[in-house]
């Protein structure tokens, strides 16, 4: 294991908080060496599959298909463009 990330390890686990998720991601999880990612990758549905160049220990790493959307309309929203000409039109009458 190299030297600096099991002292981050060690330092997250006695202060009790988390190595951020693009670290945690970068990462093998069986030998701790930064993932390269020139190496192996395959993509397939949904998944991308990293390979370890070291001990070729393979991870997973999913993703949605479809894109992010707002569970509420724009116009409920006070910084709304829409919503102050509605908030206008009801002052002005």
């Amino acid at each position: 294991m190299p030297y600096n990330l099991t002292n981050l390890k060690i330092l997250g686990r006695k202060s009790q908080t988390r190595l951020s998720f693009a670290i945690r991601r970068s990462l093998c999880t069986k030998c701790l060496v930064p993932l390269q990612l020139s190496g192996k990758i395959r993509v397939r549905k949904r998944r991308i599959r990293l390979s370890c160049a070291l001990c070729n220990h393979q991870s997973t790493i999913s993703y949605p298909i479809n894109k992010w959307r707002a569970s509420y309309s724009e116009s409920v929203l006070p910084d709304s463009f829409c919503c102050n000409e509605t908030i206008e039109k009801s002052n002005n009458e």
